[in-house]
């Protein structure tokens, strides 16, 4: 009889245990990645005819979606039919693709704009998207941003 109250005794703390038995807290939702499948096709910017602009500038730019984006961009690097144009409002001002990685970009002044700040937007061919970097810059005729050594490096976000 002491037996059996022993091993009732051992197996109602067995139970107790494993009815105490802590579980888990659940795990926290992780942020919201961006979403870089939307398979945009390639804009139709095109440069302005020079003559119809009064004034201009340049920028040596370099893209690094590296920074906003770590884990999407693991195997991105810039290609050479990506394209990043230069937009006053919604006036494109210029247009470039890369030469060795970096965008060298003349950047005309329309007259039909009240705008003064200088967005870049950034078509990546790897994403299949459209990047924009907002207001950069103010336009100033025959000024320079960036240069080889030092290109000016806009932070971009995903257009949705």
């Amino acid at each position: 009889m002491k037996k059996l109250l022993v091993n009732t005794f051992l197996f109602s703390l067995l139970l107790l245990a494993a009815s105490c038995e802590k579980k888990p807290e659940p795990t926290p939702p992780l942020p919201p990645t961006v979403k870089l499948d939307s398979i945009l096709p390639a804009p139709n910017w095109v440069n302005p005819e020079e003559y119809d602009y009064s004034s201009s500038m340049t920028a040596v730019v370099k893209v690094d979606l590296q920074v906003p984006y770590p884990s999407e961009a693991g195997e991105w690097a810039v290609k050479e039919n990506d394209m990043l144009g230069a937009f006053m409002g919604e006036v494109c001002c210029g247009v470039v693709n890369p030469t060795d990685g970096l965008f060298f970009l003349y950047i005309t002044e329309p007259d039909n704009t009240a705008a003064t700040k200088v967005s870049l937007r950034y078509y990546s061919t790897y994403f299949k998207n459209l990047f924009e970097a907002k207001d950069v810059f103010t336009f100033q005729n025959d000024t320079h941003h960036g240069s080889l050594s030092e290109p000016l490096v806009p932070e971009f976000t995903v257009i949705k």
